[in-house]
């Protein structure tokens, strides 16, 4: 009698897990599976360079600081230690995620359209592509921000945009096909993949800049309080002459002197397009401020979108000589310059207590922006919530207490319609 029910209870397991494991199934949807994994890739401490640290890389026990992890880590040993050396260790763990969870995805890898790219040759950026069991779409996300760019991506893309600016794409594929296992490989890959840059594109996709200074910034003899503010002027124009490149749009920029209710800077325009940089005295005037510049001002006025997914043109500098090793050589004496006075800068940073009161600020503004009040069309229902993307005309949203919602755009208030319109702009991608 016993053997007869533990038979009986046997079988009425089996056929409840025969019952029940398509329904479970059907509850890990494509957005669900990306919206769990990318909670789980956003719980990685990032790494301190200055650091040494002992962690497993691909099995063997390394000591060593934050770069030297780079691409060397699986995805297990990047979540297993809880940390996170940069975007391709985000990347990783995000991809090891949704694929583990049974979703085909492809792992990107591209650099960074921007000045600094061309100067330093190491500019670039991740991103994991996953596809929709449902309309068979490839949805493209950023784990570094924790951000659905697209819900409809075309992986034949070459350009992609982000929340990081925008970038050429070296490698699309799956992650246990992507040659790069360290540091000085992924250097290589980034010199390889800025030299394949079509001309057209980084034209495209740069701005030139018309400099002006306003006469606060200047001493009584004419000349520049700030002694960087000359090689910053003239930083864009010299790449751009150095490698042949005449980007197609060209913006009138006034250096003006920062104002103690702003941020460290800002970027306004002017009715008649032309844009205003307000910037402290001893600013340190880098790469990266230049690219700032450029950013702010495409966010606000995009460029138009490229033609297709396979913009050609020609190579700005064929052979065998890499062209971002000869302006790094060119500018070699500047950058060493720049970086000792950014170090002296540093030195003469604010006070803590200061420091922590402006971290405090911009928090509790992030935190306005990332949460807002929407209704429904006839204004009957609100709720508090973030945007997370929009994929197949509905839009996502993620309330306080972690439910998820897809809310068909039409049925949003006048108000909220407009405003994911005007989201959607700043995150579409380029076609």
């Amino acid at each position: 009698m016993s053997r007869n029910r533990a038979w009986f209870f046997r079988a009425s397991l089996a056929v409840a897990l025969v019952i029940l494991s398509p329904v479970a199934w059907a509850k890990e949807t494509t957005l669900t599976a990306i919206l769990s994994s990318l909670d789980q890739v956003q719980k990685l401490n990032h790494m301190d360079n200055r650091k040494v640290y002992e962690l497993e890389a691909r099995g063997a026990k390394v000591s060593a600081r934050a770069d030297d992890f780079l691409r060397r880590r699986t995805p297990t040993e990047i979540l297993s230690s809880g940390l996170s050396c940069g975007c391709g260790d985000y990347a990783f763990a995000f991809y090891g995620l949704v694929e583990a969870k049974g979703f085909q995805a492809l792992y990107i890898d591209a650099v960074a359209l921007n000045y600094g790219s061309l100067e330093r040759g190491n500019s670039g950026h991740t991103g994991v592509a996953v596809k929709d069991r449902d309309s068979q779409n490839w949805i493209l996300v950023d784990p570094t921000f924790g951000k659905i760019i697209s819900g409809d991506w075309d992986p034949v893309a070459k350009l992609y945009e982000g929340p990081a600016g925008r970038f050429w794409i070296g490698y699309i594929g799956p992650l246990d096909k992507y040659p790069i296992k360290d540091y000085p490989a992924l250097q290589a890959f980034y010199a390889a993949t800025l030299k394949a840059v079509p001309k057209a594109v980084w034209e495209r996709n740069l701005l030139a800049f018309d400099f002006a200074v306003d006469e606060a910034l200047k001493d009584r003899h004419g000349g520049y309080i700030n002694p960087r503010l000359p090689a910053f002027i003239e930083r864009a124009a010299r790449l751009c002459r150095t490698l042949g490149i005449q980007p197609s749009r060209t913006v009138k920029v006034t250096i003006k002197p920062w104002k103690q209710k702003m941020g460290k800077s800002e970027v306004a325009q002017n009715p008649d397009g032309s844009w205003d940089c307000f910037v402290q005295d001893q600013s340190a005037l880098s790469a990266h401020f230049t690219d700032w510049i450029m950013d702010r001002i495409l966010r606000k006025r995009p460029l138009a979108k490229a033609p297709g997914p396979s913009a050609t043109g020609t190579l700005i500098r064929p052979g065998t000589r890499s062209f971002v090793a000869d302006a790094e050589k060119a500018e070699a004496g500047r950058i060493a310059n720049e970086k000792s006075h950014e170090e002296e800068q540093s030195r003469k940073e604010k006070t803590q207590a200061t420091v922590k009161k402006g971290l405090e600020e911009r928090r509790a503004n992030a935190e306005k922006v990332r949460w807002r009040t929407w209704s429904d069309s006839d204004g009957k229902s609100r709720f508090e919530a973030r945007i997370i993307g929009i994929i197949n005309g509905n839009v996502v949203l993620k309330k306080r207490d972690g439910t998820v919602m897809r809310i068909p755009l039409e049925t949003l208030s006048a108000d909220d319609q407009e405003w994911v319109k005007q989201w959607k702009k700043l995150h579409s991608k380029p076609r």
